[in-house]
């Protein structure tokens, strides 16, 4: 039952064509058992009535026309054999015969070989007819080897007509298939022309092409919004940084002015940042190849950039390790998870320091806050998630984490040894080049 039940299952996970194939193998194996089976049994009763009545027919004349004349003597026929033993002689009889009652016997052995034996008494003297079994069985083993012969034959045959079944019978499922891979978001929607006498397939394949389309239409207003978006918002974007950094530059602006300035400067540049991470993901190639970025360099400009923020916080941010790379990636996405990252550890780190290092390959921010609970760690980058007292939408993880994920790089985040939160971002090897 559980040899059944494994090999169910393990057909489960096999192709379509596979069980096709075997499905027809093991239903000609089982009909060809069966025929067998039943031809042998026909065989088998056939030949004991055969026999039977061939012994019982020589055993009655003989007996009838010896009983008329002691002096006849038996026929001499090939394999048989008669033998005529009055009772002053049962004591030299063989004791397979001895034992035997009047009537048809089958099996009997004697000196090692199979007989069918017929008794009969006459006048107190018995009367056998012994009838060689030995060609019979012969030729039955015989026939039974031609059987298995014409068996494994006809498997053999029943293989090759499946494959060619399976391939016709599974060629329109193959065409659908073959279409559907060739459908790609970069390309027009190509039509399935292939129409076949089957209205299950043409169905399927009318549900497929009308869904295709749908997608097509979809990712053609995906890119039209995107390309929307990159251009209307990345040119007012430009403007009001451009405005706020002329602002800046004015030495006559008093101190709460120039704070003010400063927190509208960073809430841009944190918008752009946020455009481009969204725009990244909502791309399919990214809006762009990756370039070489010295990670190093970049690094302390996205720590540069939060300095005000910091201070403002009452936080500051030390590099304590800077290992000299360079890294392939989009420019956009590396600053906007940095500086998500920055931004997270100054907003709830409260006021303290925030340790930034990176070592080959990895990237730590570390702050001093009052960390994360263990059981709240796993859904932390869950889209919504936000920790006990943030005042965020909870994205901001779930886009750093998504934005990782397309670049293949690892983000965790555990407890510091000393309290706090800290969060690495491991790059592959492939993506780095140390300097």
């Amino acid at each position: 039952m559980v040899l059944a039940i494994a090999w169910g299952m393990t057909m489960l996970r096999t192709g379509l064509r596979t069980r096709f194939i075997v499905a027809h193998v093991v239903i000609v194996i089982v009909l060809n058992v069966t025929f067998g089976l039943t031809i042998n049994w026909l065989i088998e009763s056939y030949e004991h009535d055969l026999l039977y009545k061939q012994v019982r027919t020589g055993l009655d004349q003989f007996a009838d026309a010896w009983a008329v004349d002691k002096s006849r003597q038996p026929p001499d026929i090939a394999g048989t054999q008669v033998l005529i033993i009055p009772p002053e002689k049962l004591a030299t009889l063989n004791g397979g015969l001895l034992s035997l009652s009047a009537g048809m016997h089958d099996g009997v052995i004697i000196n090692g070989n199979e007989y069918f034996v017929g008794r009969r008494d006459v006048d107190n003297t018995r009367i056998y007819l012994l009838l060689d079994a030995e060609p019979i069985e012969i030729m039955e083993k015989r026939m039974q080897h031609y059987a298995i012969i014409g068996m494994l034959a006809a498997i053999l045959i029943a293989t090759l007509v499946a494959l060619w079944l399976s391939g016709q019978v599974l060629k329109p499922l193959t065409s659908l298939s073959q279409w559907i891979r060739s459908l790609h978001p970069d390309r027009p929607h190509q039509p399935f022309d292939n129409r076949y006498d089957d209205s299950a397939i043409d169905g399927m394949a009318s549900t497929i092409e009308a869904y295709a389309e749908r997608i097509h239409r979809f990712i053609d207003r995906e890119k039209s919004f995107t390309e929307d978006v990159s251009h209307e918002l990345r040119t007012p974007l430009a403007v009001a940084r451009s405005t706020v950094t002329l602002l800046l530059d004015d030495p006559s602006l008093t101190a709460n002015t120039r704070q003010r300035i400063e927190r509208m400067n960073r809430a841009v540049r944190q918008m752009q940042e946020l455009i481009e991470a969204v725009l990244f993901l909502a791309r399919e190639d990214g809006g762009g190849s990756n370039t070489p970025i010295y990670l190093h360099e970049l690094l302390r400009e996205v720590i540069e950039s939060r300095a005000d923020f910091a201070a403002t916080a009452k936080a500051s941010i030390i590099a304590s390790e800077m290992k000299e790379q360079q890294i392939h990636a989009h420019p956009g996405v590396i600053m906007s998870i940095i500086g998500n990252l920055l931004d997270n550890a100054i907003r709830h780190g409260g006021a303290g320091t925030i340790t930034v290092s990176l070592e080959q390959g990895r990237l730590s921010i570390c702050d001093e806050g009052p960390g994360i609970p263990a059981e709240q760690v796993p859904l932390l980058m869950d889209r919504g998630s936000r920790g006990a007292g943030s005042k965020g939408n909870g994205l901001g993880l779930h886009i750093v984490q998504s934005l990782c994920e397309r670049e293949g790089w690892t983000m965790t985040i555990s407890r510091g040894s000393q309290g706090g939160t800290c969060i690495s971002l491991c790059f592959p090897a492939t993506n780095l080049t140390a300097l």
